[in-house]
């Protein structure tokens, strides 16, 4: 196996925070949320309110969705996998 200096790196400050706070993850998080409060940079969130709108689709009404768009075109299923295996 390959030993990458970065990756060591990150392993071992990694290995440090967790040790400072006794490897508990909610004291961790918490430490992260608080400088995170702290800096001037941007912090990348997860929380969805201004996501693009509407909410997300299930992968099955999309499929559904794509189904009935190529029966109204008329394409065939060997069309429609020449389609996909292209993609």
């Amino acid at each position: 196996m390959t030993h990458d200096p970065i990756v060591n790196e990150v392993r071992a400050v990694r290995e440090r925070l967790a040790a400072k706070f006794d490897f508990d993850i909610h004291r961790i998080v918490a430490d992260a949320q608080a400088r995170q409060r702290l800096s001037s940079q941007r912090v990348v969130s997860l929380d969805q309110s201004n996501a693009a709108p509407g909410a997300p689709r299930p992968l099955t009404e999309i499929m559904d969705e794509i189904g009935a768009r190529a029966d109204a075109l008329g394409l065939t299923d060997t069309e429609l996998e020449s389609i996909r295996n292209e993609l």
